[in-house]
């Protein structure tokens, strides 16, 4: 298909799965894990980990045996959630975006609108029924319901 999700959407969502497992265990987990888990830099999952303390969803443990502890239920964060965390207005193609849509003269006339809004709805339905704890991994999800 001709939709592509950023890098920065697929390694964040690889990022709150992996850290949403210290939901379950009650343990922080370093980031420094999590790049040798993902095969990901720390200083790129430092940057993308601030865009989920903002949302409060985690919340750093300082000390030495300290990283991030993922405070949300992962049974009510959804895929959409973390990826929108990048881009809240995420369209597959600027006249669904109210914001940008005066950049097509077509946009009051268009015939294939339509199949825009359908594809952009259904997309949207599936990452929302995508919770984390479908993402994490099961070990963990068995310590803590």
């Amino acid at each position: 298909m001709f939709l592509k999700a950023s890098s920065a959407e697929q390694y964040l969502l690889r990022l709150a799965a992996r850290l949403a497992a210290s939901y379950y265990t009650g343990s922080p987990i370093t980031l420094s894990e999590v790049a040798r888990q993902e095969r990901l830099s720390v200083k790129y999952l430092e940057e993308l980990v601030r865009l989920l303390k903002q949302s409060g969803l985690v919340e750093p443990v300082r000390g030495r045996k300290g990283g991030y502890l993922f405070v949300a239920n992962p049974k009510t964060v959804t895929a959409k959630d973390i990826i929108w965390l990048i881009d809240d207005r995420r369209f597959l193609v600027a006249c669904l975006d109210s914001q940008r849509s005066n950049n097509c003269q077509l946009v009051d006339n268009c015939q294939v609108k339509s199949v825009w809004k359908i594809l952009q709805r259904k997309i949207e339905q599936e990452l929302n029924k995508i919770t984390l704890d479908k993402l994490v991994d099961k070990k963990y999800a068995k310590v803590r319901t």
